[in-house]
C-alpha cells in the first residue's frame, strides 16, 4: 500500500508555527575563518505540529534556580529544510493562530519519512 498520498491528512494536523536558523561561515576582520548563527531566520512561519516527549519537573532541592530540561518532537512536511545543528523557535498556537507559548532549542538529526518528517530538539535554560 502506497501511503504518499496521505500526507495530505498528516499536514492538516499541523497548527503550530517555527523559524529555523542557521549557521552560516564568516571571514572575520583579520582573517580568521568562523561559524555564527544567522540573526534573521532561513525560513520562518513553517507550518508543524510540536510533541512532548518528556515532561519538565521542576528540581525542588535547588533554591537559586529552576533548570528546564524539555524533550520535544516536531512534525512537518518530509521537503521542509532542517538540519542537524539547526535552531528551531517552535510557536505553539490557538485555535485563533495566536502564539501561546514558544519553545527553542537545537535541532537533532531529522528522521524523514515519505509523508513527513520528525525532528527531536531539547530546549535546555532557566525559568
Amino acid at each position: 500500500m502506497k501511503i504518499a498520498g496521505f500526507d495530505s491528512i498528516i499536514a492538516s494536523t499541523y497548527t503550530d508555527t517555527m523559524s529555523i536558523y542557521r549557521h552560516k561561515s564568516v571571514t572575520n576582520a583579520d582573517g580568521t575563518k568562523g561559524i555564527e548563527m544567522l540573526e534573521e531566520p532561513l525560513y520562518s512561519a513553517v507550518k508543524c505540529r510540536l510533541s512532548f516527549e518528556s515532561r519538565d519537573y521542576p528540581e525542588s532541592d535547588l533554591e537559586d534556580s529552576n533548570p528546564i530540561n524539555l524533550q520535544l518532537k516536531v512534525f512537518c512536511g518530509p521537503a521542509v529544510d532542517i538540519q542537524k545543528g539547526d535552531r528551531l523557535v517552535v510557536n505553539r498556537l490557538d485555535e485563533s493562530g495566536n502564539t501561546m507559548m514558544s519553545y527553542e532549542g537545537i535541532a537533532n538529526l531529522p528522521f524523514i519519512y515519505v509523508t513527513h518528517k520528525e525532528v527531536e530538539i531539547i530546549e535546555v535554560g532557566d525559568a
